[in-house]
């Protein structure tokens, strides 16, 4: 999908405007490192640690597009601390559909736990927060990541 600068920017603008509980993060760039053979750990921690996160090596976990979908809605709905709602469910979902387009085909979506389940999630932190969680997609274009960071 080709997107314009604009078109990005207002991405990552409307987020950041209405998930107004704890922090947001959505970076979308230019990655050409990603090759679907090589390793696919070492190219998810180049864009993590260059974009101020934590390395997670091995403890990336590969998600269907069906489940990121489902992790996206669930952490722009609602905060991760106490479950509360944030935005409405509709407007989590367009949002979830619209960064999943953001990477072409073929990608791949990664996260760093179990948030998409309904109770008691799993997680290795992609930051100092107490909760954190998202989707990081690659293509060989692109990545676009969406995590969030909350406290309780």
């Amino acid at each position: 999908m080709a997107l314009s600068d604009d078109d990005l920017a207002a991405f990552q603008a409307d987020v950041r405007r209405h998930r107004t509980c704890g922090q947001v993060h959505v970076i979308i760039k230019p990655f050409s490192q990603f090759s679907p053979n090589g390793d696919i750990h070492a190219a998810l921690d180049t864009i993590a640690v260059s974009n101020g996160f934590l390395a997670l090596g091995t403890r990336w976990r590969e998600i269907s597009r069906a489940v990121a979908a489902k992790l996206l809605r669930r952490i722009l709905h609602r905060d991760l601390a106490y479950s509360t709602e944030i935005m409405t469910a509709y407007r989590a979902e367009t949002w979830a559909a619209r960064f999943l387009a953001l990477t072409d085909s073929p990608n791949r979506h990664f996260t760093n736990g179990t948030f998409e389940q309904p109770r008691d999630a799993s997680w290795t932190p992609l930051t100092n927060a107490t909760f954190d969680t998202g989707v990081l997609s690659v293509s060989s274009q692109r990545f676009a990541l969406l995590w969030v960071e909350d406290e309780d």
